[in-house]
């Protein structure tokens, strides 16, 4: 991270104030997304920043967010709240329904598998 062990050791230990600069040095030397990082101390949540190192889920809000005021610029103030939480939380429920969705074909192949069981001849009939 190019400073010196104390600072780090302060950093890790959360002694020092938050310093963007290292939480973006750490992100670097560590293959981890610094937005993560951040998100994960922002809502109390340090797994957050582990599980959204490999896809990049805060990096890619924070572009979005990026993009966003960059296309509105001053009209962002004209967005309703009602409108912003329907906007961003049905693809994050969306998200959500597809990784936590069984999938029908197991439970399709489980059925099948009983019924086979109980028309299955038994000896002696």
């Amino acid at each position: 991270m190019h400073i010196a062990l104390r600072t780090y050791q302060r950093f890790e230990g959360g002694l020092n104030r938050l310093n963007l600069d290292h939480i973006h040095r750490f992100a670097k030397a560590t293959s981890s997304d610094p937005y993560a990082l951040l998100i994960a101390v922002m809502i109390g949540a340090p797994r957050f920043a582990l599980n959204a190192a490999n896809n990049n889920l805060a990096t890619i809000l924070m572009v979005a967010v990026q993009n966003l005021e960059e296309s509105l610029g001053d009209r962002i103030a004209e967005l309703e709240t009602r409108d912003l939480i329907s906007a961003i939380t049905k693809p994050f429920d969306a998200l959500a329904a597809q990784v936590l969705a069984t999938d029908p074909s197991a439970e399709w192949l489980a059925r099948g598998r009983t019924n086979l069981n109980i028309r299955r001849p038994t000896p002696g009939r």
